[in-house]
């Protein structure tokens, strides 16, 4: 299995994602390096990608973009970098529930109710 079967969006979408939802509704002395950023940012959450475009395009659209990019930029480098990217969905592995549990937080933070 190659790594780029683990995302769950394709690299063409999440490009267009980004620039559409998140990048369109920033600062325009910003948009540069938050694209940048986002891009980073969503394609270290391999096998979440979908999750962490959806949670920037929230955090954008409410004006709180570096906020949770820090936020997820965070729990990649402590929780999540490590876990292979085939197994970040399986919730019974207690490091991928502490990750769902991070996400579903970063969304009630953000005042969005996600239907799993």
């Amino acid at each position: 299995m190659s790594v780029d079967s683990c995302f769950e969006v394709s690299e063409r979408n999440r490009a267009m994602y980004i620039d559409a939802k998140i990048v369109a509704k920033l600062p325009e002395d910003i948009r540069t390096s938050a694209k940048e950023r986002a891009a980073a940012i969503v394609n270290g959450y391999i096998g979440r990608d979908a999750d962490a475009l959806s949670i920037l395009a929230y955090a954008a659209e409410r004006g709180r973009f570096d906020e949770f990019a820090q936020k997820l930029e965070k729990h990649l480098h402590t929780n999540m970098g490590f876990i292979d990217p085939g197994v970040r969905r399986l919730a019974e592995i207690a490091v991928v529930g502490l990750s769902e549990r991070f996400l579903l937080q970063c969304y009630k933070e953000l005042g969005i109710n996600p239907r799993r």
